[in-house]
C-alpha cells in the first residue's frame, strides 16, 4: 500500500452518501414493500 493513497477517496465518500440518500428516498417512497419482506432481503 502506498502511504500517499488515502483509505477512503472523496469519490467513494460521495458515492456512499448518494447511495445512502437514494436508499432513504426509496424506503420513504415504498414503506409497503419494506413491510412485505424487503427487510429480510436487505438484512436490516
Amino acid at each position: 500500500m502506498d502511504p500517499g493513497c488515502r483509505p477512503l477517496p472523496p469519490l467513494a465518500v460521495t458515492a456512499a452518501k448518494r447511495r445512502r440518500t437514494a436508499a432513504m428516498r426509496f424506503w420513504a417512497e415504498k414503506p409497503v414493500a419494506a413491510r412485505l419482506g424487503w427487510r429480510s432481503q436487505w438484512r436490516w
